[in-house]
């Protein structure tokens, strides 16, 4: 499947070239303000097509050409705007990443494929975008407790004897990719609030295909929605001082 990248920050930058590495990655469109950042960058990427198993192309595109080129994308992921900065507090770039967002907001409009969000706070700003976009709640959905279960792999698998290696992040873009159903803890719309938030869920070329509650304790989910609530409340403040 053809993937977009939006943004050439310390995520995106590392993300793009990762990507022209896999193998359900037919094509890379990566996406900048500034696409003059990322140009050279992608001819580094072409130059290494031969090496690659599967993507055939790679191109580096303007965002004010964005909504053209997602039209040929299965998916896109979202990282442009500010950094968490060290000691900071990720809810307090709501407002300044909404602004960084604003564009992808618009080329996303009518967008058929799966959207990943990773610019933080991820849960705020995954509600936010399929709210002012008006994307069917299964095909947007945050990068969420991901990364935490990776590093919680990682962890355990440096106990285990003899040792194995800890499954890849990378198993996320490829459920969707192989249309496998395996199942990640990401941000998704809770089915009886509008918050966003992770829980586990079965990923597939349609975006969520199944949620998995059912293990879930009743005080624990209640406990994740009222989190969830408290920490989304900045963004019905942001909404009421536009």
């Amino acid at each position: 499947m053809k993937v977009a990248v939006w943004g050439a920050g310390q995520v995106g930058l590392p993300l793009a070239y990762r990507l022209a590495t896999c193998d359900f990655v037919s094509g890379l469109v990566w996406i900048n303000r500034d696409v003059s950042k990322i140009a050279a960058r992608v001819v580094d990427i072409e130059h290494g097509l031969a090496l690659v198993p599967c993507c055939r192309s790679a191109e580096a595109i303007e965002q004010q050409d964005a909504k053209e080129m997602l039209a040929e994308c299965s998916l896109v992921v979202l990282t442009q705007g500010a950094p968490v900065s060290d000691g900071g507090n990720r809810d307090a770039l709501l407002a300044t990443n909404q602004t960084a967002l604003q564009s992808a907001v618009a080329a996303l409009e009518g967008f058929n494929g799966i959207v990943l969000v990773i610019t933080n706070p991820v849960d705020g700003l995954t509600r936010w975008i399929h709210e002012q976009a008006g994307l069917p709640e299964e095909r947007i959905v945050g990068l969420g407790t991901v990364v935490e279960t990776a590093r919680l792999r990682c962890a355990l698998a440096g106990l285990v004897v003899p040792a194995v290696p800890p499954r890849s992040i990378w198993c996320f873009a490829g459920a969707i990719a192989r249309d496998s159903g395996d199942i990640h803890t990401v941000s998704v719309k809770d089915t009886e609030t509008r918050t966003f938030f992770s829980v586990p869920v079965s990923l597939g070329r349609r975006g969520v295909v199944a949620r998995h509650l059912a293990g879930i304790a009743a005080v624990d989910l209640d406990a994740c929605r009222k989190a969830a609530a408290n920490s989304q409340e900045s963004l019905g403040r942001s909404r009421a001082s536009d």
